[in-house]
């Protein structure tokens, strides 16, 4: 069983727990969800500075052709931790599309990006 409270100074658990899951050429889907207004977005936000220092804002994505976008950019693919944080993505599609778009473009994205180790924090629930 893996122990998720790895403590090390200067470095909180989740991220080391993170890193170790790209070490092992695993990927990671983060997902946040709770109330509006009680700070998703941040926490995600600080889990990617955590993890990249070097964190850009040109990696947040409001809808799927940006994460597409992203994901097949050059400068993307030359990271070490390659983070997308996936924020209000709810927001991109009408209330009778929604559900059924987003499955299958959720399972589309999932199968495609998961050989290159891709972070995608979503908190958009």
């Amino acid at each position: 069983m893996m122990n998720l409270v790895m403590w090390k100074e200067g470095e909180d658990s989740v991220s080391r727990w993170i890193k170790k899951r790209i070490n092992q050429n695993l990927n990671l889907n983060a997902l946040a969800i709770g109330e509006t207004g009680i700070g998703k977005t941040y926490v995600m936000l600080s889990v990617a500075y955590n993890l990249d220092p070097n964190f850009s804002i040109n990696q947040v994505a409001f809808n799927f052709r940006d994460v597409m976008n992203i994901i097949n950019s050059d400068w993307f693919n030359k990271l070490k931790y390659k983070i997308i944080l996936f924020d209000e993505v709810q927001v991109s599609f009408n209330s009778r599309t929604w559900q059924s778009l987003t499955n299958k473009l959720m399972n589309l994205l999932m199968s495609t990006y998961r050989h290159q180790n891709v972070i995608i924090n979503d908190n958009s629930l």
